[in-house]
Formats: structure tokens, sequence, C-alpha cells
């Protein structure tokens, strides 16, 4: 379905409720008193933080009377029992079914907390599913009844004679940590006008997510994909074509379905954005170690794991979340990975639980061990713009006296040592030259932290699932800094060029919290065009050809963008042994080879010499 973008009306209101006290977002960060704001501290505070508002659902509530378009409700049956859901409204006119709030597991609380997400029970009646619940307990929030799903939905089996539709499943991002899949920024007005179902959900976050069973936020996320595949027909879905898609985080998580057994079949196509597996900040080697150091800073001084789960349990949830965001050591704090609470390996069977992960992302990758299915993935050309705090000659110091942070944390050698400070130089070198003026080199140290923390990830993860995999593996770099980005949206004053983290969102979501819409003709309403057509025509079919304006000086009308104009097409052609495509999305779509190939060479280099197989 061609996508026939206005100039949207501004939504009616916007009612934003904060939480205030010492949960908020203002007292949350730094992570302890007298400590610099590292970059990933400064992440949470301005990519999600400023965004979110700290949380939403019972905390932020979004009402925008343009969403609605009637008082009309409809009834559907899943395999729990009837739904009550509403007739809505994109910006555009178009009506769609909305369904929010609908339970996938029983609530985590009292004796489920830290237990792999329970079935439902049955229920009789008729269930209201017309608003959104709470987001899973974060800074600024507690709330542990949080496993709730939403549907968006352009048609219903029931009224009309059109095939089933494919079904994308949303994962929203936050580091494990924070977040929530929100209508405010995540609206599904782009995708239902082209034609897809969009399901989306909360999952548990930090170590309410990973203490017991080191996974259990990704199987939050089976269940989820369970439930698509027991009840999406009855929304018009196709449950034999479901694209799982996510950013950040979300697109850590979606390569971690592509490696896990327990979510074979569950899904046919990937879109990982931002995200891997296999960036430094995925995977917990320890996770033992800081599950024992939260216990002891609440008061648990025992060695016992089951012990300290029990004693966990006891512990009002508030405090978990509090204390979690305190336990950071200096060596974390000095190699900026702050990220605690992330998924791990499962060395065991516990309580006869389903295992999700069996052994290292790397090993399995390397031995084809993973679940077959196309892939697209991708990062931002400057990701951590809006993660540095660097911004004066003072900021600049602190890195320029401590050049040895870029040194990977994860690589078998000390601090110090005689290969450190040659790796070190390396780094030095290639990135930041001669280069004495201090916008250069602010822009140097985005590069290299955007390549460490989430651009060689998903490099490296791409060719090696395209050595093992008989499906095509599309990869991107998005490039593109439009009025829809969120320097622009927040008003955060750092206008480098480029894209940062969380970027490309707004050209895939209608982000109802910023009420900011593609002006007419523009460019920002080609980039949207596009990555909706490219996102939504690999979801449906796997399509991988796409338009490309045959001159950039040349004015053709929308009309022309849609995938039925004979124009000039541009094949994103896939990774292949001797060639590395990917696309350059920017103002135009190029085709180019080799993404910042000297560059990933040198990391290359780095991790074969230095002993990790990452």
């Amino acid at each position: 379905m061609y996508i026939n973008l206005k100039h949207y009306p501004a939504a009616h209101s916007i009612t934003v409720n904060t939480p205030k006290g010492p949960n908020s977002c203002e007292n949350t960060y730094p992570l302890s008193t007298g400590k610099q704001l590292t970059s990933f501290e400064h992440s949470l505070k301005t990519d999600i933080c400023s965004i979110t508002f700290c949380s939403f659902g019972s905390v932020l509530r979004v009402f925008l009377d343009s969403l609605i378009s009637t008082d009309e409700t409809v009834i559907v049956n899943t395999a729990e029992g009837a739904l009550r859901g509403r007739i809505l409204s994109t910006f555009t006119g178009l009506n769609f079914y909305g369904f929010q709030g609908v339970p996938y597991a029983q609530p985590p609380v009292g004796s489920l907390r830290f237990k792999a997400p329970q079935p439902l029970a049955p229920w009789e009646g008729v269930r209201d599913a017309l608003m959104e619940e709470g987001a899973c307990s974060q800074p600024g929030q507690s709330n542990e009844d949080c496993l709730y799903l939403n549907v968006y939905t352009p048609q219903l089996p029931n009224e009309t004679n059109n095939s089933p539709l494919a079904v994308m499943v949303w994962i929203h991002g936050g580091l494990f940590t924070i977040g929530s899949s929100t209508v405010a920024m995540y609206g599904p007005d782009y995708l239902v006008e082209a034609g897809v179902i969009l399901v989306s959900f909360t999952y548990r976050l930090g170590s309410l997510g990973k203490i017991r069973y080191f996974g259990l936020v990704l199987k939050d996320q089976v269940a989820v994909l369970r439930w698509v595949q027991r009840n999406i027909a009855e929304f018009g879905g196709d449950p034999d074509n479901v694209t799982l898609f996510g950013q950040s985080s979300g697109g850590v998580c979606v390569t971690y379905h592509i490696l896990s057994p327990l979510s074979s079949g569950l899904f046919q196509r990937a879109i990982a954005q931002s995200g891997s597996a296999i960036n430094p900040w995925a995977l917990s080697t320890d996770p033992n170690e800081r599950a024992f150091r939260l216990g002891q800073s609440l008061g648990y001084n025992g060695t016992d794991r089951q012990e300290l789960v029990d004693f966990l349990r006891s512990v009002p949830v508030g405090d978990i979340i509090d204390h979690q965001s305190q336990i950071v050591t200096e060596e974390e704090y000095v190699r900026e990975l702050v990220v605690l609470f992330v998924p791990s390996v499962e060395s065991e069977v516990v309580d006869g639980e389903e295992v999700f992960l069996p052994d290292h992302p790397y090993t399995m990758l390397q031995k084809g061990e993973f679940n077959n299915v196309p892939l697209i993935t991708g990062a931002n050309s400057r990701e951590t713009k809006r993660m540095t705090d660097v911004t004066d000659e003072s900021g600049w110091e602190v890195v320029a006296n401590d050049m040895e942070r870029f040194v990977p944390i994860e690589l078998p050698i000390q601090r110090h040592s005689k290969d450190s400070l040659a790796i070190t130089a390396q780094i030095e070198e290639l990135y930041f030259g001669n280069d004495t003026d201090l916008h250069d080199l602010l822009v140097d140290y985005i590069n290299v932290e955007s390549d460490i923390k989430f651009v060689r990830g998903c490099q490296r993860l791409s060719l090696k699932v395209q050595a093992q995999s008989s499906q095509p593996v599309f990869v991107y770099q998005y490039f593109y800094n439009g009025t829809l980005n969120l320097d622009y949206s927040l008003g955060t004053g750092i206008m480098t060029t480029g894209a940062g983290h969380s970027d490309e969102l707004s050209y895939l979501f209608y982000q109802y919290m910023f009420n900011q819409t593609a002006e007419p003709g523009s460019t920002d309403e080609d980039v949207l065009i596009r990555m909706v057509s490219m996102w939504t025509g690999f979801a449906k079919t796997g399509q991988k050809r796409f338009l490309q304006r045959a001159n950039e000086n040349q004015n053709i009308s929308k009309q022309q963008m849609n995938p039925n104009y004979d124009g000039i097409p541009l094949e994103w052609k896939p990774l292949s042994e001797s060639d590395h495509y990917y696309l350059k999305i920017d103002t135009h779509l190029e085709l180019l080879t080799d993404i910042e190939q000297e560059k990933m060479s040198l990391w290359e280099s780095i991790y074969t010499n230095y002993g990790n197989m990452w």
C-alpha cells in the first residue's frame, strides 16, 4: 500500500505526568556520586530518559484525540479469551484496529519474580484491550505487572476476503534498562498504512529480567512470539509471515532470537537496527558476580544462589531498581561499560526451564547453529553523538589523558601493558590523526565510540551469518540527518552531521510525543517513504528492489515513489563472500561495498592478534 503522506494536523492535546522524587530522571544519573557521567550513562539520560520522560504507560499517559476516530469498539476471540479493542484512525484518515494492554503471560510478581513467563489461564467474558499498560520496572517506575502486548491491524478476517497480512513484531530498545512500547514513541500509523500488522510489547528490564534465569528478558519475548503464533490469525495476520525487528538492545534481542533454538519457527524474517549479540555490551560473561554484587548492596552477604534469589524476592522492587544503578565498579566506569544486566549463556538447566542461549553467540555463529532466516542489519553513521559529554576543552582533556579507554575491555590484556599501549597507538593514529581542532576531535571521538559500541558488532555479525546461512543478509548504514531526528526534536543543540542513535525511528514510527511530521515534498518525506517501503516490503515478501530518483534535481512526485511505479529501481544486493554490499541511506539511496573498510580492518586485526574470538 502506498503511503500518501499529508501535512498532518496537530494533535489536540498531550498530557504528560513525569515522576518526581528520588526515582525521577533528574536524580537517577550519574550512577553514583562523585563520578563523571560516562557516555553510556549519558546515553540513558539523553537518548532514553529525555525521550521517554523515564517511562510510559501508567506514568506517562498520552491522550491524542486525533488517534481515536470514534468510540466504536470491536471484539476478537483469542485462545485465551475474547478481547475488546478500538477502531482508531491514522492522521491520513485510514481506520485501523487497536488492541492495547493484552496480557501474554501471568504477572511476574511474588513467587513468580525472577521466573520464566508462565502461561495465562483463560478468562470468561470479554476483556477490555482499550489502553496501554504501564512500562516494566525501571528508574522512575516500579511496576512488575507489565507483561502486555499491543496489536494494530488495518483489517480483521471477518470483514474482507483479502489474504492474511504480514506481521511485524517490534522489540523496543533501552539498553535492557529502560523503555517501553508506547505509541508516544512507536506510533503504528506509517506501518498500518503500508498494510502490515504491528505487534509491540513490554518485557522485564534490568536485574528483574536477568537474576535467576539469565535470559528472562528473551524468554518474555519468546512468549510474545508464541502468542502471535496462537492468535494473530484472529487479527487478520499470517502466522507464517512474521518479521521480528528491533533497535538498540531491541536489535540485540533480534539477533539473539536468530541464535536461539527456542525461537526456531516463530518468525520468518529479521531486522536488527543498531544492535548485535556480539556488541561488547550485549553479553554478560559473569552474571553471577553481578547478581551477588546487587544482593550485597541490598544487605545479602551469603554465597548461595538460591538464597540470593529468595532474598531478592523479599526486597521491594523500587529498592532493587535504585540499587542496580549503584553497583558499577571503577573499572566499568573508566571503560564506559555500565550496562550490567544483559543476557548471558545458560550453562545449566534451572528448575527444568527451557534454555534460550546454550552457547556463546560467536561459537554458535561459527558453527552455523542459528535460525536460517533473511536478515537486514545495520547501524547509524554517528551512533554516539548524543551519548558524549565531551563538549569543551576540559571534557576533551579527560579523554585525551586516557586514550586507553578505547581498548576493548573484553580483550585478555592488562591496562597499561605493552599490548594495551600498542593498541591505543593504532586507534589514536587511525581515528584522531593530527587533528587539533576541538570540533574535529569531538567528531573523531564520536566515530571511535560508535564503531566500538555499535558498528563493528553489526558488521561482524552480518559477515558471520552470511558465511553460514543459505538466506540473504542485507546490510545498511543510516546517514540521514533530517528535521525529524532527535537533535531537532529534543533541541539538544548537537548538530554534528550524520545520524545518531535512534534517529531512524521517526522515519518508521509516528512519534506522538513530538507531534512532528514530514513536510509535503520535503526530503524528510522522501526518506520516510523509502524507509517504510523498504522495511514493510521486506516483511511482506522479502522485497529487495526499491525506487531511486532518476535525478536528484528532478522533482518526481510521491505517486511515482509507490512500488508499482515503473521507474529506475535500485536493487539492494545481499552480502556475498566476495562483495560486502551495504545500502547507504541518506537523502538518496546508494549501494556501496565495505563499510568503513580501513577502520573495520583495524578492529579485526586487534581482536585476531590479541586473543579474543569476538
